[in-house]
């Protein structure tokens, strides 16, 4: 990718497109899965997917940088206990 003043977003505009396109559905995907409705069912909005009937939104987190950071689960704290390097068990 190459920046040359606005010559850059048209040049991209139909790729940068697509792959927006791609992290949408795969976002709606996996708020389907789980949320176990259809994906009929859901909707986006800014880094957002929403079940309306439900009242469930998924957000997209970011990190201090505006990186996409993945969301944290219950589990995460005991996966990395147990990664950790000062862990013998």
């Amino acid at each position: 990718m190459y920046t040359a003043g606005s010559a850059t977003v048209t040049g991209y505009w139909d790729i940068a497109r697509t792959f927006g396109a791609q992290v949408r559905r795969v976002m709606m995907g996996n708020a389907a899965r789980l949320w176990n409705v259809p994906l009929a069912e859901l909707s986006t909005e800014p880094s957002t997917v929403v079940h309306a009937k439900s009242g469930r939104r998924l957000r997209l987190r970011r990190d201090r940088r505006g990186r996409a950071a993945p969301r944290r689960g219950p589990g995460d704290q005991a996966r990395r206990a147990e990664n950790s390097p000062g862990n013998t068990a």
